[in-house]
């Protein structure tokens, strides 16, 4: 082989590196572009996803205080009517065990109602104590 024909040779093999290392820096860089555009992507999904999920909880916080508050009220309700159903008791014997009336002032009133010959209601008020 000649020198020329060597150094031809070199410089072909020289210019195909070359060509060969920009052909390999493009592929990589348009790799990397498709990549961070998909990264950056993927995180405006995230952000916007996380950003509904605060509204979401928000949401439910809101609900739920709103849930208490309800509760509460019902508690404060129920606690009067309690309040007021001893109070109507009291003029009966209630059972210190359950607070229901207890058999004996059931008895009285039964009888009280059934066979007192002067009282004017009907008969049908031992139904509802029976």
């Amino acid at each position: 082989m000649d020198s020329n024909n060597l150094l031809s040779l070199e410089y072909t093999f020289s210019s195909s590196l070359v060509s060969l290392r920009r052909s390999v820096s493009r592929e990589i860089s348009a790799s990397v572009s498709k990549i961070r555009r998909q990264f950056l992507c993927v995180q405006s999904e995230f952000n916007n996803e996380i950003s509904r999920l605060r509204e979401q909880n928000k949401a439910l916080v809101r609900t739920l205080q709103q849930m208490e508050e309800m509760i509460k009220g019902k508690e404060i309700e129920i606690y009067g009517l309690r309040h007021q159903l001893q109070s109507f008791s009291a003029g009966r014997g209630v059972c210190s065990n359950c607070s229901g009336d207890s058999i004996q002032a059931r008895n009285t009133l039964v009888r009280n109602t059934v066979f007192n010959p002067t009282n004017k209601r009907p008969l049908t008020t031992v139904s509802y104590l029976v």
